[in-house]
């Protein structure tokens, strides 16, 4: 059915062998096929199952990015509960890539993943510490050092990243209440390290030179900063980290995001506060965590399940905070016409959130007076593109852009596609006044509420046409736009407030 490469790839997998780039090639000649076909293919491949634990993750990796189908992402994790064979690290590494898969596809998460993901990750934390033997006493309250705050974070590139700005928010907020602040990237994000065969799997990014920076900067404002070596985790440099802890004896320590081993480390020491980065429950091992009340049910029943107590859940609303404004442009600056009504699509992972779905759409709503400005990271652009010519002419890709605000405040209108994310880049198009038009799943809705958001992609086409021919209906929803940034930029006040009821919880 897939010719001669088919059937060799068959044969290695009888013999026990994997050939990545077979399955390279497979994958491009089947992505586009019928389901039926598709079945076919993932049947036979099922049937060489249970050679091999390193096997087995590899064919469930293939099949889960061939299907999108929950069952097959139930059934890896489940393989990986059970063994007995991998360890630690390798664990980790496909926590991570499972963390990956669900933030991408929004249709491969449900309750029942998080809760198993979330107990894969105790599981690895589990044996981290067996394997490790460390010695992790807590620090009585009377000795940690009211000045002193350490904020934790997987993954650190600076001021344009929003998990990296929510950080710096946070560091200025502690600054403000009188504390010293050292920022950690523990650089564990999507690792490498205990890699093991795994399709297409994500890897994090990772800036090299701030290796060199003993201090960043956001607002005015300095941070003591330490970055561990792309190697994490490293028995070495988590030791290095415990002792520092020791010695320093924080007061206050905030992990950014979550599932970071350190931070769970840590918090058999001092009890740790968790902050999300997306409007979701965090799979993490802190004590506590600040959580939305617009998930609040949700996070108790997963709490809950993975053996949590109700206290473990601070309940705040998730506030932003942006780099100062420093270019005013034109949009002839840009090549952006005059008059011309332009969307804007702002994001990291861009490859995979503007699907077919979303090019399909842009390409039936668009007229001539639109544009579309691309800001962000978008390998596959010009792939894009080729498979909708008809869109080029409304195109402009900006790429990864210093100063998001100077851009945002040239375009009319914030369009989302469905993905978790986007929070960041939604309150600052809101804050120049742009309304947002988002699918009714993900952080953006979350934030936006029913107000911004939409069905699907339909629905999303019908309401570009009303902005672009109703002024007036434009306007009253910019106005409103504007004060719903207005709420969700107060991060003195309400990250304070968290930080308060933290401490009380630690008394």
């Amino acid at each position: 059915m897939w010719g001669n490469e088919w059937e060799r790839l068959l044969k290695d997998l009888s013999d026990g062998t994997l050939n990545a780039e077979l399955f390279d090639e497979l994958y491009e000649s089947v992505r586009d096929a019928r389901e039926m076909e598709k079945g076919k293919l993932i049947d036979r491949l099922l049937c060489y199952m249970g050679t091999s634990i390193q096997q087995d993750v590899f064919l469930y990796s293939f099949i889960l990015k061939l299907s999108k189908d929950v069952t097959y992402l139930s059934r890896l994790l489940e393989l990986v509960l059970s063994d007995n064979s991998l360890d630690w690290k390798q664990l980790y590494f496909l926590h991570e890539q499972i963390n990956q898969i669900i933030f991408v596809n929004h249709e491969l998460s449900n309750n029942n993943i998080e809760v198993s993901n979330w107990r894969l990750l105790q599981k690895i934390y589990c044996m981290c510490r067996k394997t490790m033997e460390l010695e992790l006493n807590p620090i009585p309250k009377e000795k940690r050092n009211k000045e002193l705050a350490v904020v934790i974070i997987q993954q650190f590139l600076g001021e344009g990243h929003g998990p990296s700005k929510v950080a710096l928010d946070r560091c200025s907020v502690l600054r403000k209440m009188g504390k010293r602040v050292l920022l950690i990237n523990t650089a564990e994000l999507l690792t490498m390290q205990g890699r093991l065969p795994f399709f297409e799997a994500g890897y994090g990014n990772y800036f090299p030179h701030l290796l060199e920076c003993q201090t960043v900067s956001w607002q005015g404002e300095t941070f003591q900063y330490y970055q561990c070596e792309d190697i994490m985790p490293d028995e070495e440099e988590i030791n290095s980290l415990i002792n520092a802890v020791k010695r320093l004896k924080p007061c206050v320590v905030v992990e950014i995001g979550g599932s970071s081993l350190v931070a769970g480390l840590i918090n058999e020491m001092i009890p740790v506060l968790n902050v999300g980065t997306v409007l979701c429950c965090s799979k993490t091992l802190a004590r506590y965590q600040a959580v939305s009340s617009n998930i609040l049910e949700e996070a108790n029943s997963l709490v809950k399940a993975v053996g949590k107590d109700s206290s473990h859940i601070i309940q705040g609303r998730f506030t932003y905070s942006f780099e100062k404004q420093t270019d005013f442009l034109k949009r002839e600056d840009l090549g952006i016409d005059e008059d011309a009504f332009v969307l804007v699509v702002v994001g990291w992972r861009l490859d995979e959130e503007m699907n077919e779905g979303f090019m399909k759409m842009l390409d039936e709503t668009l007229r001539d007076n639109m544009r579309v400005v691309i800001i962000g990271k978008c390998d596959s652009y010009e792939q894009k593109l080729s498979n909708y010519p008809g869109l080029m002419k409304y195109m402009i890709n900006f790429g990864v852009c210093p100063d998001l605000l100077s851009r945002l405040e040239l375009c009319d209108l914030y369009i989302n596609p469905t993905r978790r994310g986007g929070g960041t880049s939604a309150v600052q198009a809101m804050f120049k006044g742009k309304p947002v038009i988002t699918v009714n799943f993900g952080d953006v809705a979350g934030i936006v509420g029913d107000r911004f958001s939409c069905r699907d992609y339909n629905e999303m086409s019908q309401l570009i046409d009303r902005y672009y021919e109703d002024k007036a209906f434009y306007n009253e929803q910019s106005r409103y736009a504007q004060q719903l940034a207005d709420i969700y930029m107060d991060s003195d006040k309400e990250f304070v407030r968290i930080i308060g009821e933290y401490e009380t919880r630690i008394d």
